[in-house]
């Protein structure tokens, strides 16, 4: 079985860069995988947020139609996977990909939450093309997977993003008292960072641990004591920090299935995280706490709920057992991987 696999690589790490690297370590039973790297260049390779520019984004688009179409007629194909987060841009790419396959079997593969992404008449018919196009669409979560079913009659399957074996801790040690939280991810407004600051203005006894890039607009906020900025980590230093802490939080306004939240539930953390992206599914309601986003009072009233011991040594052994079971790397790319010979039959 030959892939054609369209993702990219690092560098930036994370995100689908991050996917990638999972996949080629997990890709056994996998003959031979051609890889057209659709990783960002110049300024916004360099740093998230960096500015798009026309020139470059035309220069990086032809560069991977021109190695795609290479690879798709020089070397014997079985399956195009596609990776995409349905970004406005990345759409239009992604279709013309599908366009160009002819009669090779498409798997399309969403890291993101889609209803969040596509939107506007022109992202939403290119997408009801590459849906209905695609042998095989693998979603992140419910909600993507609802979305997409309305638009098409093909096969749509939810494959939840999936952890290193080696991050899974073996047992779950809990703290009598609730006195360290931390999240960890891009330290901005819509991961619900202003709601943390707010509630951990009422919050004293408890410190508010804040690991990852800072936003300028989150620098200009007021803020207690008790909430700690550590920049960006190396992830090794923050999944270690993870194991350290009391519980963990996740109040973003989007999503789609949370790496860092899954590496937390892997660190034996109970979670409280917003009612958005597979945030719920992961959890259920027996790992945390799922609360509305921007909301801090029901962050401040989550808190509250976690503070006994035996309530978070329940939620953290919960998400330890889930993430044993259902998202190590060899299980979810043991599916993948059967998704692939069905098709190939």
């Amino acid at each position: 079985m030959n892939i054609l696999l369209v993702s990219p690589l690092p560098p930036p790490n994370g995100g689908i860069a991050t996917w990638t690297e999972q996949y080629l370590d997990n890709s056994k039973g996998i003959n031979d995988i051609y890889i057209v790297d659709t990783a960002l260049i110049g300024e916004r390779a360099s740093h998230r947020g960096g500015r798009m520019k026309f020139m470059s984004e035309i220069k990086r688009f032809c560069g991977i139609i021109r190695r795609y179409c290479s690879l798709l007629h020089s070397k014997k194909i079985d399956i195009i996977h596609i990776n995409s987060s349905c970004s406005k841009s990345g759409i239009i790419r992604d279709a013309l990909c599908v366009a160009l396959a002819g009669k090779h079997p498409v798997v399309f593969h969403c890291h993101c939450n889609v209803r969040d992404q596509l939107r506007g008449k022109v992202a939403l018919a290119l997408g009801n093309y590459v849906y209905k196009k695609a042998r095989c669409i693998f979603v992140l979560n419910r909600d993507s997977f609802d979305f997409i079913q309305n638009m098409t009659k093909n096969r749509v399957l939810m494959l939840p993003n999936s952890i290193n074996e080696k991050y899974i801790v073996d047992s779950v040690e809990t703290s009598a008292r609730l006195q360290n939280v931390i999240y960890v991810g891009h330290v901005k407004k819509k991961k619900g960072i202003e709601e943390i600051i707010e509630t951990a203005s009422t919050e004293k006894d408890i410190v508010f641990h804040l690991v990852g890039p800072v936003s300028k607009e989150i620098e200009a906020l007021p803020f207690t004591d008790n909430v700690v900025f550590y920049g960006k980590m190396e992830h090794d230093d923050a999944v270690d920090m993870m194991k350290k802490a009391d519980a963990f939080v996740f109040p973003s306004y989007t999503e789609g299935f949370s790496m860092v939240m899954l590496e937390a539930m892997a660190s034996g953390l109970p979670i409280i995280a917003s009612n958005v992206g597979a945030n719920a599914e992961m959890i259920e309601s027996c790992g945390g706490v799922i609360i509305s986003p921007k909301s801090s009072a029901e962050l401040t009233s989550a808190l509250e709920d976690i503070r006994p011991k035996e309530v978070r040594e329940k939620m953290a052994e919960w998400n330890l057992k889930k993430v044993k079971i259902a998202y190590g790397n060899k299980t979810v790319f043991k599916r993948m991987q059967e998704v692939y010979r069905e098709i190939c039959i």
